[in-house]
């Protein structure tokens, strides 16, 4: 299997277009998405995100990882779209029939 080289600026860039897809398509403004982050628990300032999305910042880990709790992004998905849910020690509960099936 060859590994691919992963690139910090490219990486960082698919994050944040999913971010701000997740955020148009929901048409969260600012404010939901500070409230929404601090209904999870982080503390990100309006001048931050403003940073962040008109791209005068670059996404950090910290924030990456509040906007992707706060608007439910999977960010192994994202980023490990073609090995995403095919390791071993992931586990599928699937409702059959009234009854839990453990794939």
């Amino acid at each position: 299997m060859e590994i691919s080289q992963k690139n910090r600026e490219e990486t960082i860039e698919k994050i944040r277009n999913v971010i701000e897809q997740c955020i148009r398509e929901r048409e969260l403004k600012q404010k939901d998405i500070l409230k929404l982050c601090k209904d999870e628990g982080y503390s990100i300032s309006q001048s931050e995100l403003s940073r962040i999305l008109s791209h005068k910042m670059i996404l950090g880990l910290y924030p990456a990882i509040a906007f992707s709790d706060a608007l439910d992004i999977d960010m192994s998905a994202v980023l490990y779209p073609d090995r995403w849910r095919r390791r071993k020690w992931d586990i599928f509960v699937v409702l059959s029939y009234g009854s839990i099936l453990l794939l």
